[in-house]
């Protein structure tokens, strides 16, 4: 069974006018789950971490309360 390439991802800060700013921040990961995770490892101040999938130009959100937590 082939694997999944690697999709590149951009990590994104929301404006308080809802819109989304790209920031320079740069990964690539299988999954949004998984670039998310990297993005959270790098800055663990990030409450909620913005990903935007380059290849179909979707965002997605995700809560970082319930990463690498034990629970």
């Amino acid at each position: 069974m082939p694997k999944n390439y690697l999709i590149t991802f951009i990590l994104c800060n929301m404006l308080p006018d809802n819109s989304f700013k790209l920031t320079e921040k740069i990964y690539r990961a299988r999954s949004s789950l998984c670039a998310a995770k990297k993005a959270y490892k790098d800055n663990k101040n990030l409450r909620y971490v913005f990903i935007l999938n380059t290849d179909n130009r979707e965002i997605h959100q995700f809560d970082t309360s319930s990463f690498f937590s034990s629970t």
